[in-house]
C-alpha cells in the first residue's frame, strides 16, 4: 500500500507540474497574442530591443601639428583634411574651403567627395596669399553636415 501511495504521489506530482507549464505557456501565448496585436506595444518592443546605430561623419585635419601658421606671400602653402563617413550608407559631401574675414569670406576651394559607407576621404588644399594678411582663420566646412574644422593663419612681411 505504501508503493502505491509513493506511486500515486508521484503520478500528482508529474500531473501538477505538467498543468503549470501547460498554464504557463497559454498564458505566454495569450501574452504573445495580445502584444502582437497592440502597435504601441508592438512599437515599444521594437525600440527597446533593436539597436540603432548613430549615423555621424568625423571631419578633421591631417597632421594638424604642421598646419601653416605664419606665412607669406612668397610661398605655397598646403594642407590635408579627411572626411570619415560612419553614416551607415554612402555620402556625397559637398564642402568648401575658405578665408574667413568676418564678413566676407575668400575662397579657396568648393567641391563634393563621394565617401563610401566606412570610408575615407583626403584632400589636399593648397593655397597662397597675395599680401601681408592680419590674422586669418582658414574653415573647412561640409555644408550639408553643417560641420566645420578651422586653423589660424597669420602674414609675416613679403
Amino acid at each position: 500500500m505504501a508503493k502505491n501511495n509513493r506511486k500515486r504521489k508521484n503520478i500528482i506530482k508529474v500531473i501538477a507540474t505538467s498543468l503549470l507549464i501547460l498554464g504557463s505557456c497559454l498564458l505566454l501565448a495569450t501574452g504573445v497574442l495580445y502584444a502582437s496585436s497592440n502597435p504601441t506595444i508592438m512599437t515599444a518592443l521594437n525600440l527597446a530591443t533593436t539597436v540603432k546605430p548613430e549615423p555621424f561623419t568625423e571631419l578633421y585635419f591631417e597632421d594638424h601639428a604642421q598646419l601653416p601658421s605664419k606665412v607669406t606671400s612668397k610661398k605655397e602653402y598646403a594642407f590635408t583634411f579627411t572626411i570619415h563617413n560612419l553614416e551607415d550608407q554612402d555620402v556625397t559631401y559637398p564642402y568648401e574651403v575658405y578665408l574667413d574675414l568676418g564678413d566676407d569670406k575668400i575662397f579657396l576651394d568648393k567641391n563634393t567627395a563621394l565617401v563610401k559607407k566606412d570610408g575615407r576621404k583626403t584632400v589636399t588644399e593648397s593655397f597662397r596669399v597675395k599680401d601681408t594678411i592680419a590674422r586669418t582663420k582658414i574653415v573647412v566646412n561640409l555644408i550639408n553636415k553643417n560641420e566645420q574644422i578651422a586653423f589660424w593663419i597669420e602674414g609675416v612681411g613679403k
